[in-house]
């Protein structure tokens, strides 16, 4: 059997703690024998803001950027995988991504960028990112099959169809852990 670990973080406005108190709790984690480490969306800054605000593109990071700069690192040390989200400044001008990077023992093994954005309830992220080009697919770590969706893709089960039993949804917001969770979400808050 293999122990996977939910992170529950608050981003700050601060990203050097916001990485360093994500760190330490990848490192715990596996201390206590997580092989599979998720962190929560978008982990090293604060989420969208409720309106839109052009300030919020100096939070976006390269794909080498520091998040997954540390991900990787710590992946490889403890020889665990952990899955970084984090907010994407792509290649080409004023394209960005909510997207997912996955590291085993600090190789690159899936990326996974959201397909699906909300705009409403205070959640304007679709001026925020594009969406990814590719559906969300699955890899296999060792004896788990990950299935990634992101968020509010949670209420489109059929995205990852029938091929894992759970997945790993980084959200925003708060959500009860359940040892055997529904293939849906239900908010704490």
């Amino acid at each position: 059997m293999t122990t996977v670990a939910a992170i529950q973080l608050g981003a700050t406005a601060n990203r050097d703690k916001n990485l360093a108190r994500a760190e330490a709790l990848v490192r715990d984690a596996a201390a206590q024998g997580a092989r599979l480490v998720v962190l929560p969306e978008i982990f090293s800054a604060p989420f969208v803001a409720p309106e839109p605000d052009l300030e919020y593109f100096e939070w976006a990071e390269r794909s080498d950027g520091p998040s997954n700069t540390m991900v990787r690192s710590v992946s490889a040390e403890l020889g665990i995988t952990v899955m970084s989200p984090i907010f994407e400044a792509s290649d080409l001008p004023g394209v960005y991504h909510n997207s997912t990077y996955t590291f085993r023992r600090g190789e690159l093994v899936h990326v996974y960028r959201k397909s699906h954005l909300p705009f409403s309830n205070g959640f304007p992220e679709k001026f925020f990112f594009r969406p990814g080009d590719q559906p969300p697919s699955v890899f296999s770590d060792g004896d788990l099959t990950v299935g990634t969706i992101i968020c509010y893709e949670r209420h489109f089960p059929e995205l990852v169809g029938s091929s894992p039993s759970r997945e790993p949804t980084s959200c925003a917001s708060r959500w009860r852990v359940r040892a055997n969770p529904p293939r849906t979400c239900s908010s704490s808050s």
